[in-house]
């Protein structure tokens, strides 16, 4: 959002996250933390979603990545494919999806823990090309605007891909060959690996 949080816990690049309450906002993504060890389960409810949704993204001009980044999420009760998404709303060009791979280390959640997928592909084989049921993701906005959703983008018996604290990619069940879509990408991956065993990957395509 465009408002600063005036809590002082939540200065410099936290400045525009907030506490959320209420109910939940289309559109909107949220980061939730667990409240202990073990599983866990909420409970959703409502009336599932169907139409459109547009909301306004957060610019700033002359903004850092980190300051024009947004957190929003798919608002519909089925996965919608991140190509075409991405052909109605030129305000973005990438999508980041969080997998907590890495522990966290007392003080920062390490950065090389999100994947992204754009007009190439996914950062890390495996990754397909749409965003699941419910699934919050990142993106920066690349000049101020609205990103938008429509029925058209949503997808059928595809619900197969959903980002967790599984780590990485774990969450991610693979498309049955039917489903699959027909496309051939000449493209490879490179990953680095620290001394610590924190690793991030790369997509060349």
């Amino acid at each position: 959002p465009a408002d600063t949080n005036p809590d002082p816990n939540y200065a410099g690049e936290y400045e525009h996250w907030f506490i959320a309450s209420g109910s939940m906002a289309v559109t909107r993504g949220y980061a939730v933390e667990g409240d202990g060890a073990g599983v866990q389960r909420v409970n959703f409810s409502g009336i599932p979603h169907n139409g459109t949704y547009t909301s306004a993204l957060y610019h700033e001009v002359g903004g850092t990545t980190f300051d024009n980044s947004n957190l929003i999420g798919n608002p519909y009760p089925s996965a919608i494919d991140i190509d075409l998404w991405f052909n109605n709303n030129p305000i973005v060009n990438q999508v980041l999806f969080w997998t907590h791979a890495n522990a966290f280390d007392g003080d920062e959640y390490p950065v090389v823990d999100y994947v992204t997928y754009n007009a190439v592909g996914g950062s890390e084989d495996g990754v397909e090309s749409n965003i699941g049921s419910g699934q919050g993701f990142m993106v920066e906005s690349l000049f101020a605007g609205n990103i938008q959703f429509f029925n058209e983008h949503r997808l059928i018996d595809q619900n197969t891909q959903f980002f967790k604290s599984d780590g990485r990619i774990k969450g991610v069940v693979a498309k049955s060959e039917a489903s699959t879509k027909v496309q051939e990408r000449d493209r490879f991956w490179l990953k680095v690996t620290d001394q610590y065993a924190v690793s991030d990957q790369i997509l060349v395509g």
